[in-house]
């Protein structure tokens, strides 16, 4: 964090430098889903540092508070997650005073639920999760 932010301050804010989370395996256990991850020509390999910064800065914004938000969170958790820390977000999504918040967590998923061989419980979940909040 402190080279992103002291690289910006020298002027390397248009260096480009590899994406941390390239494996990937880190976002799914599906084989076909890997495959499509690994050719798809629009997956981001290379991000600008002004990007990494703006990312840091609005993970501070969005993490530093959560007292303070007023909207109903849904916090989907993949179990077998090597990105997502569930333990924090779950403490974190505690700690946001809405009546209406809710945790989901599937067990033997990995970060990316729409790459679940089988997404369907997910898609049936936020689709509730979506009519419950609108009130429909």
């Amino acid at each position: 964090r402190a080279g992103i932010r002291l690289a910006c301050l020298l002027g390397l804010r248009r260096l480009r430098v590899g994406i941390p989370l390239r494996d990937p395996a880190l976002f799914t256990n599906n084989p076909k889903a890997r495959a499509y991850i690994a050719r798809d020509p629009l997956t981001l390999w290379t991000m600008t540092l002004a990007f990494a910064a703006a990312n840091l800065d609005l993970c501070r914004y969005a993490t530093e508070a959560p007292e303070e938000i007023r909207v109903a969170p849904l916090a989907v958790l993949a179990e077998l997650d090597p990105i997502a820390e569930n333990d924090q977000i779950r403490r974190f999504v505690e700690r946001i005073n809405h009546p209406r918040k809710k945790i989901i967590e599937y067990p033997g998923a990995s970060h990316t639920l729409e790459f679940e061989p089988d997404p369907t419980g997910y898609y049936a979940d936020l689709a509730s999760w979506c009519r419950e909040i609108a009130g429909a």
